[in-house]
């Protein structure tokens, strides 16, 4: 059954926009829904919500972003390796 179940969520990678996982989904304006938006692909990687507007993002912040990211990123692999050992 699990083969099966990996099988239909590789169907269902394959027909998306984008079509692997992301490793940092930044929400702008502070809000905090995704409203369903890449949330298979961002999974296993970071959200990151963002107070100010688009606008007002800036180089800045986007290395403030990436720092935290590098912070996190081996518990993020961590977590990508157990599930990818445990569909096996």
């Amino acid at each position: 059954a699990e083969k099966n179940g990996e099988k239909g969520r590789q169907a269902v990678f394959d027909r998306l926009m984008v079509p692997r996982e992301v490793d940092i989904l930044v929400r702008t304006s502070g809000e905090c829904r995704l409203s369903n938006f890449l949330l298979m692909q961002v999974g296993y990687g970071m959200i990151y919500i963002e107070k100010n507007l688009w606008p007002a993002f800036n180089l800045f912040t986007l290395a403030k972003i990436l720092l935290q990211y590098n912070f996190y990123y081996p518990d993020i692999l961590c977590k990508r390796t157990q599930t990818h050992e445990h569909k096996e």
